[in-house]
């Protein structure tokens, strides 16, 4: 068993929690499955990219995913 733990991108969308996800047309859009999202290894890079792309609203979370 083993854990996965990853930062993502993740605002509110009408009191839901969303995540920033890559397409597969390269393109950015917003999920309900953190699974699904874009992950980062550490902190500063989501929060750089946060303020690279001008993303309002979003705040870099940690999750952890278990291998169960």
């Amino acid at each position: 068993m083993s854990d996965e733990i990853g930062w993502l991108v993740e605002r509110s969308s009408n009191g839901t929690a969303v995540w920033l996800k890559n397409t597969n047309q390269n393109t950015l859009t917003w999920t309900i499955e953190s699974a699904d999202a874009l992950r980062f290894v550490r902190k500063v890079d989501a929060e750089v990219f946060i303020s690279m792309l001008n993303i309002g609203n979003s705040v870099a979370t940690e999750h952890i995913w278990s291998d169960i």
